[in-house]
């Protein structure tokens, strides 16, 4: 009966002690594993950075008229794609781009913005006084998302205001802004300022 009792005990024993080594070992490798989606996820991270900025730096160096995308908010559409897929290292990729005008409220809001409605964020920046703005597209603005397919949310995402080289302006003209100080580095307020061009055609 003592050697019966004794084999019995001895079995639980193994049985408890299998348990627990299939306790830790699973453990172990969910350890593993998390560590290995965590690795994974941030080289995924550091390429869809990189895979920005790249695209980013394409967009600028483009002629700004051509800053549009075929299907964005900017008409006439332009033929840049609002959304591509872009393999790298392994990982697929998408990159999406919104490409809007932007209504700068330094120089007045228009009543409507592009999508025709009243432009709340220009309206609330807006500094005291300023006229209403005839023209609203002061400049774009560039929105990159990437992402990786398959995968809820972006991994990456940059933005970058793009204005042309005479802003609000159809030829070559330009802008100039003139301060005038007195002695003490103090603005002058109402001053009269004269420019003359004896060279003007």
């Amino acid at each position: 009966i003592w050697a019966n009792k004794r084999k019995a005990f001895t079995l639980v024993e193994i049985v408890v002690d299998i348990a627990i080594i299939g306790l830790v070992a699973a453990a172990v490798l969910s350890a593993y594993s998390a560590s290995f989606k965590t690795m994974e996820l941030s080289k995924a991270k550091i390429a869809s950075v990189a895979l920005a900025n790249e695209t980013m730096e394409e967009i600028r160096n483009m002629p700004y008229d051509n800053l549009a995308t075929e299907h964005g908010p900017i008409y006439p559409p332009g033929n840049l794609l609002d959304d591509q897929e872009i393999q790298r290292k392994g990982v697929r990729f998408n990159v999406h781009t919104v490409i809007s005008y932007v209504d700068d409220p330094f120089d007045g809001c228009a009543d409507v913005h592009q999508n025709g409605i009243p432009d709340s964020a220009c309206l609330q920046n807006m500094p005291a006084g300023k006229p209403k703005d005839l023209y609203p597209y002061d400049y774009k603005k560039v929105e990159i998302t990437v992402s990786k397919i398959g995968r809820n949310g972006y991994l990456s995402k940059i933005t970058s205001n793009v204005a042309a080289k005479a802003a609000e302006t159809p030829g070559n003209s330009g802008i100039i802004k003139i301060c005038v100080i007195d002695s003490g580095s103090v603005p002058v307020p109402e001053s009269t300022v004269t420019i003359q061009n004896p060279n003007a055609t």
